[in-house]
Order: C-alpha cells, then structure tokens, then sequence
C-alpha cells in the first residue's frame, strides 16, 4: 500500500462521505485546548480525494464543535441534504448535526438513496415521557425565519433538549444533549438513514428521527444497558438490527419488538468497536482495548453461542475496525500500532504493517475498495491498498508512510 497524502491532525477520528471521496476528522479530547472542531478534507481537486499522487489533503471546510469530538458519523444523501448529515458524539455529551455542504460535484447514478421507511413501535414513544420542547428555534430550509414554539415542557429528565438551529450548508443545524457523559457510540440507519442512534455513559442508546429538523417534535426511542454501562461503539445493520459495545459487553437490539433486546453475546467485556458487514446482514465484528478481548471476533446471527472466528490477537488490543464496502476485507488498527488486513471469508490474515505512533481510528472509503484513512501519529494520512486480486495472492505491498 501507498500513502497518497496526510496532513497534520492530532488525536483524530474519522468518516468518509458516502457518495464522494470527503474526509471529515474530529479532534478528540485532550489533542487540542478548547473547543472542538471538525475538518473536511480532500486531495487536490475540488470533488474530492485525486488517487496516484502524493500531496497534502485540502482542508474544504472547518465546522466548529461545542467539544471535543469522541465519534463521527456520516449519512447518506438525502432529498434534503444531498452531501448527507455529518453527525459528531462529543466529549460534552452532546451531539452537534451539521449540513457539510461541500463544491458542486457531478451526479452519480443513484445518487440519491431512497429511505426506506422503519416503523418504530408507537408503544415505546410513552405519553409520559413526552418530547416536546419546551421553546425550540426553527429556521426553515427556505428562509431565516425564526419561531418559537410554545409546549408543555416536562418536569422530569425527558425534556426534551433538541434544538435546531438552521440549516445553511456547513453549519451545525442540530444540537440535542441527552446524554450525562461522552457520547463515544453514533451511528446512523443503514435502510432508513434518517434515523441516528447515540450511546453514551450509563448505558444509554438514543434514536433520533432526522427526518424533518424544523417540525415541533423529534420522534426518540430509548433503551438502556443499565447505569454500569459505558458504551463506546453502535453499529446498525442492512436490516436495521442495532449492536452495542460497551464495558459490560456486546448486546444486540431490534427496536421493533419488545423487548428491544435480543441477545448479549458472551465473552465480549470490554468490547470497544463493533462494525456490522456492509454485505452480509448475518455477521459483525467485535474487538476491544484490553487483555480480556484482545482480538477481532466475527459473530453470526445464526450462531450467537461462541465467535465463528478470532482474528488478530494483539496484546495491547484492537482500537478500531473498518469493512471494506465491497467485499470481504476487513482493516483493524492495534494497541500495539500495526495496521492488519483481514480476509473475513477466508479467515487469514492477509498481511500486517507498523505505523507511526498511537493509532485512533481508521476507516475504509464507503466508495472505493482501493483506500483507507488513518489518524495515527498526530497525522491523518490516506493510503492506496493493492487491488483485490494482488492482495488476495498475498504480495508484499510497498508500504510508503
């Protein structure tokens, strides 16, 4: 593998856009003094990351964060916001929403997604647990025009905290603070991408419907792991199956049922990531930091009583996972500072690679099979990954950082 360009960023985490080759990078707690921030960054070109040639990344845009950033997740397009929603979980134990509206690129086929429609059951949206606001600033997509809009607020802690707060392009058009601590767990619905569900300390998942930002009440659904909880990872699956990764486990939830939870999985404490399949709606992955999972699990649906296989085993544990969009690989970064290729359908360990410094995250392009991005070492650097026919006969990539 080749690096194609880097910039300086310390103690990042990452996400791709969904559609064009945009890299946005929080910095997270302790890298930085004051207040968050969140960058997106492209290669050369002003439509994204230009592949073959080594450069510094662009800086497009800088978003400002209340906080420090702990989780980024971005949507897919919607009719409302066609680069998607970029949604940031902060130190603070808010969640910041922003509309990240980038340079004109052309269409893709398909670009727009069309949302499919989950039915959350109406039981769990309880009468006395109401979600109005109390006052909540609108400022509709056409216009500036504020409104209040007068509720009943409740009394207890379901007050609603959402506000919104506009919705002009690379703005923050959203903030809700739900949460008592850092919210390390975000993640938005594979099918219906509207949906956002949040996860922080004393095992609390919210789900927020992102669906029309300026009407008087946000839809949420809420479920808990219990207060020893302290979740650090959600993944949603292709059929809308939520995972959680907390200290006390791995648990599974489909929020259409009830009770909400369908199974915590065994031998996963300490779990720090959880990664659903891009492709197969059966199987994820769990790893976590420390000595009593100190490898990458990949678990069925079919078959919940033990792994169906180990991965990777390191000492100083697995910081953080990423799918390939378009087959079976699987990239992890370790305690121990190595990036290792995984082919999950095989079960081998393709090939592994030291990297300068503490890893923090890493993530595959949702668009192309052909690069990744990692934040280690106080930089974020972009790498060009052999193709899949040269990687699967196991040659020794060039590895240039």
């Amino acid at each position: 593998m080749a690096q194609l360009a880097s910039v300086s960023r310390r103690g990042s985490v990452l996400a791709f856009a969904p559609h064009h080759d945009f890299l946005a990078a929080g910095i997270v707690q302790g890298a930085a003094a004051g207040p968050g921030e969140v960058c997106i960054l492209s290669g050369a070109g002003e439509s994204g990351l230009e592949l073959g040639f080594h450069h510094q990344f662009k800086e497009v845009t800088k978003l400002r964060s209340p906080a420090p950033v702990c989780r980024l997740s971005w949507s897919k397009a919607m009719w409302s916001f066609r680069m998607g929603l970029l949604a940031a979980g902060l130190a603070n134990g808010q969640v910041a929403v922003w509309n990240p509206q980038l340079p004109d690129t052309p269409d893709d086929d398909g670009y727009f997604d069309r949302d499919f429609a989950v039915e959350i059951n109406v039981e769990y949206l309880s009468e006395e647990r109401p979600q109005r606001a109390g006052l909540l600033h609108a400022h509709g997509r056409s216009g500036n025009l504020a409104k209040d809009i007068a509720g009943e607020q409740s009394e207890d802690e379901w007050a609603s905290d959402w506000e919104v707060i506009g919705s002009s392009g690379g703005e923050m058009v959203a903030k809700f603070s739900k949460h008592a601590g850092p919210v390390r767990g975000l993640s938005f619905g594979y099918r219906s991408n509207s949906l956002l569900a949040s996860g922080g300390t004393h095992g609390r998942v919210l789900i927020w419907d992102l669906n029309d930002l300026s009407k008087d009440e946000v839809s949420t659904f809420e479920f808990t792991e219990g207060d020893s909880a302290d979740i650090s990872s959600l993944s949603w699956s292709r059929s809308d199956i939520i995972a959680s990764a907390a200290n006390t486990g791995t648990s599974i939830w489909d929020i259409n049922v009830k009770p909400s939870l369908i199974r915590k999985l065994p031998w996963t404490t300490n779990a720090s990531t959880v990664e659903w399949s891009p492709r197969n709606e059966n199987q994820m992955v769990v790893a976590g930091h420390y000595y009593d999972l100190p490898s990458v699990q990949l678990w069925d649906m079919r078959q919940l009583g033990r792994p169906v296989k180990k991965f990777c085993e390191d000492a100083k544990g697995v910081v953080a996972v990423s799918w390939c969009p378009l087959n079976d690989f699987l990239l992890a970064c370790t305690g121990s500072n190595k990036i290792v290729l995984l082919d999950i359908k095989k079960g081998e360990v393709v090939y592994e690679v030291p990297v300068p410094g503490t890893c923090s995250d890493i993530r595959w392009s949702k668009k192309s099979e052909d690069h990744f991005a990692l934040s280690a070492g106080g930089r974020v650097r972009l790498y060009h990954i052999a193709p899949e026919n040269e990687v699967t006969r196991h040659l020794k990539p060039e590895v240039v950082i």
